[in-house]
């Protein structure tokens, strides 16, 4: 009998990269699928399989089971253990394809990893090289939903410690869950698999009542717990798993409050003004003040009182927007250039409190969105200019990407699901407007949804997916 031991071992690099890369792949821990990628490639088919394939009649039922059987089947009763090394038959880590792919995903993934292996090497040796083809394997693991102290082991493993690509992409990884996750971001290696207890979300919040919802990486909207109290003017910023929305309960209110969300909403404090953006930095969220031009710091760590006036906004400006990158803010505001509506951008240094001007941006400020991927912040305008930003020598600038879209769309937000770009904006009508449905070498493919009543910003957070849902 054909040892079941072996068996995800002895899969093609097509079949394996087929696996990986589904996001239905049905895993409790990313762990498991990354040691599985160590163990195949370690492994070398023409040394040592066992005794019962050598007899013609096991390797006529091998041939036979290859010919039937999708690569789900194949897998399907492959796990590997909790203690890491190898494959048993109790828990899973090709039964957790059972129930996952269908068919069309099968195939789908399978010739995706067909046109990567044609195109890696013509060499046949290297092509044989299961070494030779880690990486691209690698690229496909989860990597930067692994705990961190596991990472750090892996560093150690023979297959990584002397392959520079694999090493850098676990620092990587590492780094990532410190540079995005607390941010409500994530990179690529960052989304969660349809089976884990977390999710990627974008989340926003329609004014009808205090509606929140949730769309996930499979494009399903959710409704989740609402708060009466934000029915207007609501700001979102997502911060360690948590939601924070700033808004009031009606337009006549003054001030706005704060709240915060980890399965149920809970009022924080009071606000100084009604219109505000949130955006998160650090160890920091940061409220500005369209109506004092003033720019609050707040410590989620000390909720009840520490919510402090950190700097002021360069005087004239008219806040439309508040982006948070690395160490800075950046502030957009609305600017008229000889009649012509511009985006003025100021820089704030947080840790130095220093203000700097950077070029204007062609087109509106009003209701002007930011959003990120692996490689670049973007901005992107009403009007459909996608701008990504640019440093070099200590000198920041926008470079005028592509223009997606010729009308004018208010913008709510946008999320980015590894190469998918999701944008959401106000449709009142049935206005056509062609627009573009990717950006090469970013966005592999843009998907646009609408709403047709007044809505919060709409942001990207990673929450349990008990949270995102009633």
């Amino acid at each position: 009998m054909f040892s079941k031991k072996k068996l995800y071992l002895q899969l093609s690099f097509e079949d394996l990269y087929s696996l990986l890369d589904s996001h239905k792949l049905n895993v409790s821990d990313e762990y498991l699928v990354l040691q599985a990628v160590l163990n195949w490639v370690e492994y070398k088919p023409d040394q040592h399989v066992p005794d019962t394939c050598n007899t013609i009649e096991s390797q006529k039922k091998l041939k036979t089971e290859k010919v039937h059987n999708t690569t789900t089947q194949v897998v399907q009763e492959h796990c590997l253990d909790d203690k890491s090394t190898m494959v048993t038959d109790k828990i899973v880590f090709s039964k957790a394809i059972s129930n996952c792919l269908n068919k069309s995903d099968t195939e789908a993934c399978q010739n995706k990893g067909k046109k990567i292996s044609q195109s890696m090497s013509t060499n046949s040796a290297a092509e044989n090289d299961r070494l030779y083809r880690f990486e691209v394997l690698l690229r496909r693991v989860r990597t930067s939903i692994i705990s961190p102290t596991l990472l750090m082991n892996v560093l150690q493993h023979n297959s990584i410690k002397h392959n520079e690509k694999a090493k850098e992409i676990i620092v990587s990884a590492i780094l990532n869950q410190t540079i995005y996750f607390k941010h409500g971001q994530w990179p690529k290696t960052g989304i969660y698999r349809e089976s884990h207890e977390y999710g990627n979300y974008g989340i926003c919040s329609l004014y009808r009542n205090g509606t929140f919802e949730s769309l996930s990486y499979g494009e399903t909207w959710n409704k989740m717990k609402s708060c009466p109290s934000l029915a207007h003017n609501v700001q979102l910023v997502a911060f360690e798993n948590e939601i924070y929305a700033a808004g009031c309960q009606s337009a006549t209110q003054t001030k706005s409050k704060l709240f915060v969300y980890a399965n149920k909403w809970k009022e924080i404090v009071e606000l100084p003004a009604k219109e505000l953006y949130l955006a998160s930095n650090e160890n920091h969220i940061y409220i500005t003040s369209v109506t004092e031009n003033v720019i609050y710091r707040f410590d989620p760590k000390y909720a009840d009182v520490n919510l402090i006036k950190f700097t002021e906004v360069p005087k004239g400006s008219v806040v439309t927007h508040v982006m948070s990158y690395r160490g800075y803010l950046l502030i957009f505001c609305t600017e008229t250039v000889n009649g012509v509506q511009e985006t003025a951008v100021h820089m704030l240094d947080l840790p130095a409190k220093s203000w700097t001007r950077l070029d204007n941006l062609n087109g509106p400020a009003k209701n002007i969105i930011s959003f990120r991927n692996d490689d670049n912040h973007f901005v992107l305008q009403t009007n459909g200019n996608l701008w990504a930003l640019n440093q070099s020598d200590g000198m920041f600038t926008f470079t005028l990407v592509k223009k997606l879209w010729a009308l004018d769309h208010v913008l709510y937000g946008a999320v980015v699901f590894g190469e998918k770009l999701v944008i959401f904006y106000y449709k009142p009508d049935e206005t056509k407007d062609s627009k573009a449905c990717k950006v090469d070498n970013m966005f592999s493919q843009i998907k646009y949804w609408y709403t047709d009543e007044p809505c919060s910003s709409f942001i990207p957070a990673v929450l349990p997916k008990s949270y995102a849902k009633i």
